[in-house]
């Protein structure tokens, strides 16, 4: 089998780029053959492994039916050099539009990846619109990375009879779980300091534990703000909490450019978010490292947490519950331990990046 993989986006590097990086170190072990088609200028050209073919499309990013057009023509073109491709998959919604396009040139089907809402604020409602029609008109196929998505998708009037989930996977690394210096749980945050991310929430939680008399804990932050408004969040919250004894022992590690060291020294993530979050790979990457996940009950993280097992979840309105929880567990480690290694297990048995692959060269197979 040959495909086409298209990703339009050029100008930033975030989880969906970070997964299609581990999706083809991993899609390079399987028989199927690929060409890569990337936005000129992008940070996916980096990772393309050397086995398969790269081309860059020019004038992609945004919607320009001219450049459309030829980057279709570009696309059916190579696969001509190529012996022709017998489908094409479209890696984010941006590019949903050029692969069925192209694939309606061609007469090949079509199956698209959506990672995030449909309904997320830097989607302009134009390119919603466009977004829609091409999965009830353009795709064969789309999978989505859960099925809290696919709830979304129905909500923002998307046809689902299409649809289906295919879950994240990442490259498996060995566990090095780091002992604790003192007696202390180690609780910790990773990600950048915005408002939907929960910060808030989260601090509301740690105040109410403080004020009870539980301070046998203590919090690392890993990340950082990435604009004036993020800066100008956690300005407020420094102002409400900083005169809290717990604040003032906050360690800051800043990004970290490897996450798995510090995954592997803490014994709880806190994974507080206020805003929908399909399928946060933070959650995937703390099971790989073996550390079990205390997250709100919003988007795709209910899913991932077997209550008890692998983690908790909490909902974001209802602090008391989510200190309980978290006093509950800084008095039984025991219980921290043993999501650790539930955690640790669903991580294999679910999110490898084996099989992720495995699930898309799968319906790649009944699409063709």
């Amino acid at each position: 089998m040959k495909i086409g993989i298209i990703h339009t986006e050029s100008t930033y590097y975030a989880g969906a780029e970070r997964v299609l990086d581990y999706y083809l170190q991993g899609l390079v072990e399987t028989p199927v053959e690929a060409v890569v088609f990337y936005g000129r200028g992008s940070k996916v050209e980096q990772f393309i492994p050397a086995k398969y073919r790269k081309v860059a499309l020019d004038g992609v990013q945004g919607f320009h039916p001219v450049n459309l057009w030829r980057a279709a023509g570009q696309i059916q073109a190579v696969s001509r050099e190529e012996g022709g491709f017998d489908l094409l998959h479209a890696w984010a919604a941006r590019g949903w539009d050029l692969a069925g396009l192209a694939g309606w040139r061609m007469g090949v089907p079509v199956l698209g990846t959506l990672h995030d809402s449909p309904g997320s604020l830097y989607i302009s409602r134009w390119r919603r619109v466009l977004m829609r029609f091409s999965a009830a008109r353009l795709l064969k196929s789309y999978a989505c990375v859960s099925h809290a998505l696919i709830l979304e998708c129905q909500r923002f009037g998307y046809p689902t009879s299409h649809a289906t989930v295919v879950h994240n996977g990442l490259p498996d690394r060995p566990l090095a779980r780091m002992e604790p210096a003192d007696s202390k749980v180690r609780l910790g945050f990773l990600g950048g300091f915005l408002p939907g991310k929960g910060l808030d929430e989260m601090f509301g939680i740690l105040d109410q534990l403080w004020a009870s008399g539980c301070q046998n804990w203590k919090l690392s932050l890993a990340g950082g703000t990435s604009h004036a408004e993020s800066e100008a969040f956690m300005a407020g919250l420094a102002g409400k909490y900083s005169g809290r004894g717990w604040w003032k022992a906050i360690e800051w590690p800043g990004w970290v450019v490897d996450c798995h060291p510090f995954l592997s020294r803490i014994d709880l993530l806190i994974v507080p978010s206020s805003g929908f979050d399909s399928l946060p790979t933070v959650v995937l990457e703390a099971y790989r490292a073996g550390t079990p996940v205390l997250g709100s009950r919003i988007g795709g993280i209910p899913e991932l947490i077997e209550e008890g097992k692998t983690g908790w979840v909490f909902d974001t309105k209802a602090s008391d519950r989510g200190a309980a929880i978290l006093q509950g567990l800084l008095e039984d480690r025991r219980s921290l331990k043993r999501a650790g290694e539930g955690a640790r297990q669903r991580f294999a048995g679910e999110f490898s990046l084996r099989k992720m692959v495995a699930e898309y060269t799968r319906l790649y197979s009944t699409l063709v």
